[in-house]
């Protein structure tokens, strides 16, 4: 069924799912509604730029209101992978 080598996470997919290994795994996600890789890092990043930005910590606001936050490298990251 599987090759020797054979990445066991994915293994253990497929027998979760009961799949033959022959089916293509991208449609198998499609199928199962998993989302892909960076759709999941995206939306963790944006809620965690929401939860800073609403929390009740003053120094978080402060941080937040400020231009070095905006201007920050970080901040650009995130930026950039939500857009």
């Amino acid at each position: 069924m599987f090759t020797e080598g054979s990445d066991p996470r994915l293994i253990e997919f497929f027998l979760l799912m009961n799949l033959y290994h022959r089916i293509s795994i991208s449609a198998t996600f499609l199928q199962y509604g998993i989302n892909h890789f960076d759709i999941l890092i995206r939306n963790n990043v944006t809620s965690f730029i929401k939860r800073l930005e609403v929390s009740d910590n003053t120094i978080l606001l402060n941080i937040t209101a400020s231009t070095f936050y905006t201007n920050s490298a970080i901040y650009c990251h995130w930026k950039n992978i939500i857009y």
